[in-house]
């Protein structure tokens, strides 16, 4: 039972990571590898060197001894080793978001675990895998092998694991919109955890089943649970944040339930505390609600405020949802005022063809196409009013210049009637004072 407890130490190490900021690279024991060449002793070194390196979250120097001590290892025939440095290089990767390189690291980790009969590190990389999958928007996957990861923890029995992944599971079944296994898991989730061991997993299961029942319309009930949420994040490092998250989630519920009053109360509070929390793209998505929250009142000056500080602080050069969200809203924000001048058109223009020649250089998903159409449509409106109002001065200069000819000719064609039909009268006397004579 020790042996379980030190992998599942390990587990929680490496799952549930707090890098140790301001450490540096372990140069003692770099001078101490180069110096050192019995096997056994580098393995050692070089194992210790990976788990320095990865605390202070230099995963490039962390996959590059951990490649050192794998290549060791096979050579030294030390399979446990060898299998140990595969799943820190896979995990490494994962880290880093590079899932290219990661996933066949934890696979071949995952089989060299099953072969090895190493329970709790069979549920490590099957969790890690899941992961993955979701992470790659491919939920189905990743609960199949969550699925699977919850099956192993079952079968050694430790509630703290069978809880997070029933967190993880529900998570997945939420993006699938199965809410009826989302509720069921989160649910789960509750009757495992041991709140003093992860209080945070409570508050986080809680403000899932707040998500469930506000996508589900059961808005009391979300209510609760973001509240319940907020209760239990009493105490935690992270309070602040996960107190502005419940105010701006109890928010949108409001808005829902058209109680624009509340929801303001709700948002500004949320804004209030993700300001001193300094995190900007949390910041930016109260931002937006207030944003929206104005545009329906249909508010848009005030709403612009809000919206152009998201464009002012987020980074350009990294096209969030919340910045290509901003700039579709600012554009209809513009396009909602009473007096819209030429200087708001030339912010529209300037807003769509920034943003959506980004959108054009990314890998085009169905949000991102959305903006780009959303865009153009904006600019292609603003286009058509623009061309119409011309159309129709052009159309009146034109009226006005054929009325005008018509005019002129028919005083002409009168004007010729008449001489010809005194010509006519003058040769008409002429012929009879001939006839007289």
């Amino acid at each position: 039972m020790g042996s379980v407890k030190s992998i599942i130490k390990l587990f929680v190490f490496f799952v549930l990571p707090w890098p140790l900021k301001g450490q540096e690279m372990p140069d003692s024991l770099i001078m101490e590898l180069e110096r050192t060449y019995n096997k056994e002793k580098r393995l050692e070194i070089l194992w210790e060197i990976v788990r320095k390196t990865y605390e202070i979250s230099d995963y490039d120097t962390t996959v590059y001894y951990a490649k050192l001590h794998l290549d060791l290892a096979k050579t030294h025939g030390n399979k446990t080793k060898y299998t140990d440095a595969i799943w820190a290089i896979g995990f490494c990767y994962r880290q880093k978001r590079d899932y290219d390189n990661a996933a066949p690291y934890l696979f071949k980790a995952l089989r060299l675990f099953e072969e090895s009969n190493r329970k709790v590190s069979v549920f490590t990389a099957l969790y890690n895998i899941g992961q993955i999958f979701k992470d790659g928007n491919d939920f189905e996957k990743g609960v199949f092998y969550l699925q699977r990861a919850l099956d192993i923890s079952t079968s050694i029995n430790e509630n703290q694991l069978m809880a997070k992944t029933h967190y993880e599971i529900a998570r997945g079944y939420l993006e699938l919109g199965n809410h009826n296994k989302s509720l069921f898991h989160l649910n789960q989730c509750l009757k495992l955890n041991d709140v003093s061991e992860n209080q945070g997993l409570t508050s986080k299961a809680h403000n899932y089943l707040g998500i469930n029942y506000y996508q589900l319309k059961l808005y009391d009930k979300a209510i609760e649970e973001y509240s319940r949420a907020r209760d239990y994040a009493v105490g935690l490092a992270d309070y602040d944040k996960k107190l502005a998250i419940a105010f701006n989630n109890i928010g949108e519920v409001y808005v829902e339930k058209d109680d624009y009053e509340k929801a303001r109360s709700h948002y500004e509070k949320a804004l209030a505390l993700k300001r001193e929390y300094g995190d900007l793209e949390l910041l930016a998505g109260t931002l937006i609600n207030l944003g929206k929250l104005a545009l329906l009142e249909n508010r848009p000056s005030e709403a612009i405020p809000y919206l152009e500080e998201i464009i002012f602080i987020l980074d350009k050069d990294r096209l969030s949802d919340n910045l290509k969200e901003a700039s579709v809203l600012l554009a209809e924000a513009y396009k909602s005022k009473q007096d819209l001048t030429s200087k708001d058109l030339q912010k529209i223009m300037s807003l769509n063809e920034q943003y959506a020649r980004h959108i054009h250089d990314l890998k085009q998903t169905g949000f991102q196409q959305s903006m780009v159409l959303t865009a153009s449509k904006s600019m292609l409106e603003h286009e058509t009013l623009y061309l119409k109002n011309k159309v129709k001065e052009s159309h009146n200069l034109t009226l006005w210049v054929i009325g005008f000819s018509i005019i002129i000719i028919v005083g002409f064609l009168l004007l010729l009637y008449h001489r010809e039909r005194k010509f006519k009268l003058f040769i008409q006397k002429m012929w009879e004072d001939i006839k007289d004579i």
